[in-house]
């Protein structure tokens, strides 16, 4: 895998669950791989926390409480024919 040498320090508990569980990739593959999905979803929840509170019960009164959210993802799902 072409790249940047970097040196990381890691548990050795965790390296040899990694070795364990890598099936036949390297660990630079599976760690890029983890490192790119940390990356994500951090960016994503940043994006969560800009966003946060931009929109108000009257904008969307289906996302006013847990149970109308739920109801609504169901509505939705039917409609795709996703249920």
């Amino acid at each position: 895998m072409p790249g940047v040498l970097v040196h990381l320090r890691l548990p050795e508990e965790l390296v040899k669950r990694l070795d364990e569980e890598r099936k036949g990739r390297s660990r630079s593959e599976v760690v890029a791989e983890a490192l790119e999905a940390y990356l994500k979803r951090e960016r994503l929840l940043s994006l969560v926390e800009e966003v946060a509170g931009s929109v108000g019960s009257e904008e969307a009164p289906h996302w006013a409480t847990t149970e109308d959210v739920l109801d609504y993802v169901r509505t939705l799902r039917e409609e795709a024919g996703l249920h």
